[in-house]
């Protein structure tokens, strides 16, 4: 009864309650995300094995900090890697790094557009969210030995 008399009050209704803003503006990847997700679940019984908050710090630690790069690379494969979005950032970052190139959210958002995959991955928005969910990348060693073993 509160629940309502707050909406109410507030003055929302419910199909706002229902949207989420960063899906919005994220092109509904997130929504997207859930529903292949929960579709392989279905279809298997079981729930594939996935860590994508820890991927998401993977991600971020490599773009605030170069030196998080090779050691992740030593320990993971691109398809270690449930989140397929995840996949193509960490192929982009990979494949920046090999050449030689500085990696940094300019240079990442470049080269997925230029794969013609900045969309895909919800844009360069995306792109910066990874960034601001880590502080450090002291333990990407750990975490990405928690991807492998997913």
């Amino acid at each position: 009864m509160a629940d309502s008399d707050d909406s109410q009050r507030l003055n929302i209704d419910e199909s706002s309650r229902s949207s989420y803003p960063l899906e919005k503006m994220r092109g509904g990847q997130g929504k997207q995300q859930r529903e292949e997700a929960e579709a392989v679940h279905e279809q298997s019984g079981r729930v594939p094995p996935q860590a994508v908050d820890v991927e998401k710090s993977v991600l971020g630690a490599m773009l605030i900090e170069r030196e998080a790069i090779p050691q992740v690379i030593e320990i993971l494969p691109p398809e270690a890697f449930y989140d397929s979005t995840h996949q193509k950032i960490y192929e982009a970052i990979q494949d920046l790094f090999e050449r030689g190139n500085p990696v940094d959210l300019v240079t990442l958002t470049e080269e997925l557009r230029r794969r013609d995959q900045l969309e895909d991955i919800g844009g360069a928005y995306y792109l910066t969210d990874l960034t601001t969910e880590v502080a450090s990348a002291a333990n990407v060693e750990y975490h990405s030995r928690i991807i492998a073993e997913k």
